[in-house]
């Protein structure tokens, strides 16, 4: 938070409401992103446990590109996480 002597009272609730509707906003694209990153993760027969002797080398494959996403998904999570602390902390006192 900082101090902007200039707003009126007015205005400076009126600069934070709008702050706080922009962090609900980037904090809703990171829960999509996990709940993205958690049905990616149930859908990997390895990391379940559901794989066969037949489908292990397909399972594997698929297992290996899941988690590459997985990886980008938790990336892009943590970072609208990061932009909603930010967004938040612009608010004025």
């Amino acid at each position: 938070m900082f101090d902007r002597p200039d707003m009126t009272e007015r205005e400076r609730r009126a600069y934070n409401r709008g702050l706080e509707h922009a962090a609900k906003l980037c904090q809703l694209r990171a829960d999509e992103h996990w709940l993205m990153l958690h049905g990616n993760l149930l859908s990997d027969r390895i990391l379940m446990q559901q794989t066969t002797p037949g489908t292990l080398q397909d399972d594997v494959r698929n297992s290996n590109k899941l988690i590459v996403e997985a990886h980008g998904i938790s990336s892009r999570a943590h970072e609208a996480q990061d932009i909603t602390k930010a967004v938040r902390e612009l608010k004025v006192k």
